[in-house]
């Protein structure tokens, strides 16, 4: 694995912020395209012209919506969100809720937006227009700190981007020590517990090209999850492994739903979404073309896209 792809938690967090920071006059008029729109998501009461808090402070949902301590509030509200690449619209109007202790599964073609998605909620992306609230938080908003938030956000990718030179313990410690000061005798006990919690407790001192493709990936599953997030996000964390090797991270998957963890799983592993996921979102063009059960949507599909999709799943033998 090359230095460019191992580039993990630290660097990653640099890189990003130097995304989030956007031009005061791009602050400006994403504020103004807020305030003379208000659109709700399906079945909510407009927040768009209820979130303009203080200049000092984070625009929050308030009582007229859902909020973070109202009864059935979801941990995560995604509100018309636009993400475009030059004339290439990823996302286009996309809404989305995700409540607490609930594993929400996307599917969906490649190039549907899912990844696009996650790296959104993760704030590796900067949005062109809507919202995206985080326990009532807009974290959307230009004022908010993007490192923050990633200590309440984890996200696995596809690729594990481990530090080749360092030992196990040592990645999973990295961040906790460099970024959020946490003492080294701390954080390798939160390290040890969390190796532990993923069945390598016995790899801590192993360097990852001694270590399996499911074993990588379990390791940066738990330097995810080390920092206590509120929220995961999973992209596609199977597509690079062996065959043989993608139901161990499936079964820790499957742990961490029933443990609660409130989870975002862009998979292509349709026996995953089916069995473990509590509800699933198809996605296609960018928008959220169909979501419901495991049971709606595998069974009954309503959406001519979701159908087709699904009908060349079962024709490929995956479902």
């Amino acid at each position: 694995m090359s230095a460019a792809n191992n580039s993990g938690t630290v660097s990653e967090v640099g890189a990003s912020q130097g995304r989030r920071d956007v031009s005061a006059s791009d602050a400006v008029g994403r504020q103004a395209r807020r305030d003379e729109v208000a659109r709700p998501p399906s079945g909510a009461r407009s927040e768009q012209s209820e979130t303009a808090g203080p200049a000092s402070g984070v625009p929050s949902e308030q009582s007229g919506t859902l909020s973070a301590s109202g009864a059935g509030a979801p941990l995560l509200r995604i509100s018309h969100l636009r993400k475009a690449y030059g004339s290439n619209v990823v996302l286009r109007d996309l809404s989305l809720d995700v409540p607490d202790h609930q594993c929400v599964a996307l599917i969906g073609a490649s190039g549907s937006g899912k990844s696009t998605l996650l790296r959104c909620i993760n704030l590796l992306e900067v949005v062109e227009d809507g919202q995206i609230f985080l326990q009532g938080k807009d974290i959307t908003d230009p004022r908010v700190d993007g490192d923050t938030v990633r200590t309440t956000v984890g996200i696995v990718f596809q690729s594990f981007n481990l530090f080749p030179h360092m030992t196990v313990l040592d990645n999973i410690t990295l961040a906790p020590r460099r970024v959020h000061g946490v003492s080294r005798r701390a954080a390798e006990a939160d390290g040890m517990a969390m190796l532990e919690r993923v069945g390598l407790a016995d790899k801590a001192s192993a360097k990852p090209d001694e270590l399996s493709g499911g074993q990588q990936q379990r390791v940066a599953i738990a330097r995810a999850l080390v920092g206590k997030p509120l929220l995961m996000l999973f992209d596609e964390v199977t597509s690079a492994l062996d065959p043989e090797l993608v139901g161990e991270v499936l079964d820790l998957l499957a742990e961490l739903r029933e443990d609660g963890m409130t989870m975002l799983v862009a998979t292509h592993e349709m026996s995953f979404a089916r069995q473990v996921a509590d509800r699933v979102v198809f996605l296609a063009d960018g928008e959220v073309a169909e979501q419901g059960s495991p049971q709606q949507i595998f069974e009954g599909p309503t959406d001519p896209r979701t159908q087709r999709f699904l009908r060349r799943i079962l024709d490929g033998g995956r479902l």
